[in-house]
């Protein structure tokens, strides 16, 4: 039995479609400013794993030519308080709409259960295949 994982690739492609299908239903329903807080949460979010991705690659050059890990003990937790300024300079600025801006947050989380469904899905489709 092999595993097959979602990618990053993926999941930042899910949560891009996902973003832009609830965007455009919070622009239908709701409000532009909700529908545009919505994609700049989404856009924190695919902004945040792909630095984990490149850190992650980073950490992983590193120890593999010997060098400490003490630097990504360093590195993850400041790209994580990186990321949390960034989401208080943005609610702070008091010109988002909040409600907007956590639904747009957590769209990569659902994305990345869609991801995993879907290579889920297509592992089981091929193993039926054989």
């Amino acid at each position: 039995m092999t595993w097959n994982l979602p990618t990053i690739a993926g999941i930042q492609r899910a949560t891009a479609i996902l973003a832009a299908l609830i965007a455009l239903a919070l622009a239908l329903t709701l409000s532009s400013a909700a529908a545009i807080a919505a994609l700049l949460g989404a856009t924190v979010m695919i902004v945040n794993l792909y630095l984990l991705a490149i850190l992650g690659r980073f950490i992983l050059g590193i120890a593999q030519h010997g060098g400490s890990a003490a630097l990504g003990g360093v590195l993850a937790p400041l790209k994580m308080v990186l990321i949390i300024g960034l989401v208080y300079a943005i609610i702070s600025s008091g010109r988002v709409n909040l409600a907007g801006f956590a639904v747009g947050l957590l769209t990569q989380l659902l994305a990345v259960f869609i991801e995993t469904w879907r290579v889920s899905l297509s592992s089981d489709l091929a193993a039926a295949r054989d």
